[in-house]
C-alpha cells in the first residue's frame, strides 16, 4: 500500500521536479480548484480586464488532439496571473497570498505533469505543442513559481524551446500561429539572457514580428497579453526587443 505524501513533501517534489524539468513522482492530493468559481478571488473591474484578455490566444490553438492536455493549463496560469496582480496591487477583495500558493502549486504540478517535449520531429501540432508546454514552463518560472538563479532552469528552458521552435520551422509552423510563436519567442530571449542562444531569439523576435507587421513595441506587448503576460516582465522584454530592433535596423540600411 502506498502512503500519500505530505503537503510539505509534496510541495517538495514538484520544487525538485521543477529543476530537473521532469515529471512529479507524486499525484496532487487535490483537483484543481479555480480561484474565481471557488469565491476565493473576488475579481474587481481592473482584475476583469485582465481576464478578458490574458490567456485568449491559446484556444485557437490548443484545439484538438495531444493538445487537449494543455489547453486548460494556460486557463490556470492565466486565472492565477490575474489574481497575483490583485494581490499585489493591493485592490479591494483581492485573494490571500496563501490561496494563490495552493492554486500555484497544484497548477505547476499539472504543467510538470504534460507529456515531455518529444526528442523526435513531431507534426506541426506536435511542434505548437512542445514549444507552448516549454514556454508556460519559463512563464511560471519567472511570474508564478520563480527558482533561484543558481538552479539554472532558465538557461535549460532556452535550450529546450530553441530545439521546440526550430522544429516548428522545420513543420512551418510560423505562418500558422505567428501570435503564439511571438510569445514563445520572447519569453525564451528573457530566459535566454546571458547565453549563447540570446542572439538567436532578438533574431527570431525581428522575424516573427516583420511577418505580423508589428514594429511598435507596445503593439508587441498587446500581442504578448493575449497569451500569457505580466507587467512585471515588461523591463526583460524590453532589453531583448531593443536587440531585435537593432537588427531591423541593420537590415534596412
Amino acid at each position: 500500500m502506498s502512503i500519500a505524501p505530505s503537503s510539505s513533501f509534496s510541495r517538495a517534489d514538484i520544487v525538485y521536479a521543477s529543476v530537473e524539468l521532469i515529471q512529479p513522482g507524486y499525484p496532487t492530493r487535490h483537483p484543481p480548484d479555480s480561484l474565481v468559481a471557488s469565491c476565493k478571488h473576488i475579481m474587481d473591474m481592473e482584475a476583469l480586464d485582465l481576464s478578458r484578455t490574458l490567456g485568449q490566444g491559446f484556444p485557437v490553438v490548443l484545439q484538438n488532439g495531444l493538445q487537449k492536455d494543455l489547453r486548460e493549463t494556460p486557463e490556470s496560469i492565466s486565472e492565477i496571473t490575474v489574481a497575483l496582480d490583485h494581490y499585489q496591487r493591493r485592490g479591494r477583495h483581492a485573494p490571500s497570498l496563501s490561496d494563490i500558493i495552493a492554486a500555484r502549486t497544484i497548477t505547476q504540478h499539472r504543467l510538470l505533469s504534460l507529456a515531455p517535449p518529444s526528442s523526435d520531429i513531431p507534426q506541426s501540432d506536435g511542434c505548437i505543442y512542445n514549444a507552448t508546454c516549454v514556454a508556460a514552463l519559463i512563464y511560471s518560472d519567472m511570474v508564478l513559481s520563480p527558482l533561484l538563479p543558481q538552479a539554472g532552469v532558465k538557461p535549460k528552458l532556452a535550450d529546450m524551446l530553441r530545439r521546440a521552435l526550430d522544429c516548428c520551422s522545420i513543420q512551418s509552423c510560423w505562418g500558422w500561429h505567428p501570435r503564439i510563436l511571438l510569445w514563445t519567442g520572447v519569453v525564451g530571449g528573457i530566459a535566454a539572457s546571458s547565453t549563447p542562444h540570446r542572439p538567436w531569439y532578438a533574431s527570431r523576435l525581428h522575424t516573427v514580428s516583420t511577418k505580423l507587421r508589428i514594429y511598435d513595441r507596445e503593439l508587441i506587448k498587446k500581442s504578448l497579453s493575449s497569451s500569457l503576460w505580466w507587467d512585471y516582465i515588461d523591463e526583460p522584454a524590453k532589453k531583448l526587443w531593443h536587440e531585435s530592433d537593432h537588427q531591423r535596423k541593420h537590415d534596412t540600411r
